[in-house]
C-alpha cells in the first residue's frame, strides 16, 4: 500500500511538472503576442497622430524591431546587407 502510495504522489508530480512546461511555453507565446500587438498599436497611432511622417516611420520600424508580416504573418526577408552585416558579427 505504502508503494501505491509513492507511486501515485510520484506520477502525480511528473504530470504537474509537464503541465508547468507547456503553460511557460503558452505564457512566452501570449507575451511575445502582446508585445508584438503593442508596438503594431503604437505604431499606427503614431502614423495617425502625424507625428512621424512615412520616412521617420519606417527609420523607427527599424530602430525599434517593428516588422512588417505578410499576409501570412512572416516577416520580410532579410536584405543582401543584413545578412552579410550578421555572417561578419558571426565570424
Amino acid at each position: 500500500m505504502k508503494s501505491l502510495s509513492c507511486a501515485i504522489i510520484l506520477l502525480g508530480t511528473v504530470a504537474l511538472s509537464g503541465c508547468h512546461l507547456l503553460s511557460d511555453e503558452r505564457r512566452q507565446a501570449e507575451v511575445d503576442k502582446a508585445m508584438e500587438d503593442d508596438n503594431q498599436e503604437r505604431q499606427t497611432r503614431l502614423k495617425a497622430e502625424g507625428k512621424l511622417n512615412s520616412e521617420e516611420s519606417k527609420a523607427l520600424a527599424h530602430k525599434l524591431g517593428w516588422t512588417q508580416s505578410d499576409a501570412r504573418g512572416l516577416p520580410p526577408p532579410l536584405t543582401t546587407e543584413e545578412l552579410e552585416k550578421k555572417v561578419k558579427a558571426s565570424e
